[in-house]
């Protein structure tokens, strides 16, 4: 089991043998590595089911409690409490895993020797990359970045994920977009798909005050309605267009972070990749990493939800480190380098990809570890300082 302190003040980071600190504002968490602080989804899930190769790549842990509304017979497994819905960076499915203790054993669904592509995981674009929408509109190439919420009013499970698009045919290079899709026992969402483009990709979503509001690298999104289907406004372009507008945030431009690009810096500027979002109150908590630092590791910084216009608010905190790769499978004894933008295929010194998961009273931080190679959890706990 490993264990580190960090708390939000200025940029101190005092390292003892066990335990580091930083201090800033009114809040002080604790990290601590859980199941032996091994990997709990690795390549050797895939290898025991066959299909190693489909391993190759694990990234973006989303997890939730399974909710009490799910019988357990329309459940992955009868005894399956929690479920982790994860990808692979050029994947053509979204994967699922469930356990009945956070730590696990963790176990993968619906995936594995015999499962013909098309009907993998819990949405499948297939062999042919390409998955029509009823609109002209088609899912294509790959799909990733689930984020996964339990909707109890509606009794659903709700998933925002990206891919890029073709509509009637026709693509724009580069072009990745978030959709909205639901499903009534979180296993099959390929019914239960918006066919319209929210936003840009690796959307994250959380709701405040009774209004929904997503973010994405530096990008503040609000729909124009919190209904869901979401109104398509007259005129709307499903190739060009997005749902969600969107506004640049401050709290996450780079000039407010400042932060060290690390051990062996890099000759490009630093950028936001991907978010992890806790509410505290009126205070969200952002956890991230950036592109070009070495080692590639988690920060965190807030933002108060009560600012007039929060596009336009600052950071409450400067960002603070969290956690850096310190175990073999995270990386720890490869070479650092700065970390570039798209898919990772070797084992890297790096983190990426949090993932915050509130259990009741309790807080868990998922990520991918070693780059792209497998994802990791650890306990996180908050008091104030």
């Amino acid at each position: 089991m490993s264990s580190r302190y960090f708390t939000k003040q200025h940029w101190l980071l005092v390292f003892a043998l066990v335990v580091g600190s930083a201090t800033a504002g009114a809040e002080q968490f604790h990290i601590e590595r859980l199941n032996n602080a091994l990997p709990i989804i690795s390549k050797e899930h895939f290898r025991q089911l066959g299909v190693g190769k489909e391993g190759k790549n694990i990234n973006g842990p989303s997890v939730i409690r399974i909710p009490e509304w799910i019988p357990r017979k329309e459940r992955a497994a009868s005894e399956a409490n929690y479920y982790m819905y994860f990808a692979h960076h050029r994947g053509r499915y979204i994967r699922l895993a469930w356990a009945e203790k956070i730590e696990g054993p963790w176990q993968l669904y619906n995936i594995g020797k015999g499962i013909v592509a098309g009907e993998r995981g819990v949405l499948d674009i297939g062999s042919d990359r390409i998955l029509p929408l009823e609109n002209g509109l088609s899912i294509t190439r790959h799909i990733a970045s689930p984020d996964i919420h339990v909707d109890d009013e509606n009794r659903r499970i709700a998933m925002y994920f990206h891919s890029p698009i073709e509509y009637e045919g026709n693509r724009k290079r580069s072009n990745q977009v978030s959709f909205f899709a639901a499903s009534p026992w979180g296993l099959d969402f390929s019914s239960g798909i918006l066919p319209v483009p929210l936003s840009g990709e690796y959307l994250r979503v959380f709701e405040y005050a009774g209004v929904l509001q997503g973010l994405n690298f530096k990008n503040y999104y609000l729909p124009d309605s919190n209904k869901n289907p979401w109104p398509i406004p007259a005129g709307f372009n499903l190739l060009n267009d997005r749902l969600w507008k969107h506004k640049e945030a401050e709290f996450l431009k780079l000039p407010t972070m400042n932060i060290e690009s690390g051990d062996t810096p890099s000759s490009e500027p630093a950028r936001v990749r991907h978010l992890a979002l806790y509410r505290s109150g009126s205070t969200l908590n952002i956890f991230f990493t950036m592109k070009g630092h070495s080692p590639e590791r988690v920060f965190v910084t807030s933002v108060n939800l009560e600012h007039d216009c929060l596009p336009c608010a600052e950071a409450g905190t400067l960002p603070v480190e969290v956690l850096r790769p310190e175990e073999l499978w995270e990386g720890s004894a490869v070479p650092p380098v700065p970390s570039t933008g798209g898919v990772e295929k070797h084992l890297a010194n790096a983190l990426r990809d949090p993932f915050i998961f509130e259990d009741g009273d309790k807080r868990y931080l998922f990520y991918a570890g070693g780059g792209e190679q497998a994802i990791g959890v650890a306990r996180l706990t908050t008091h104030q300082h």
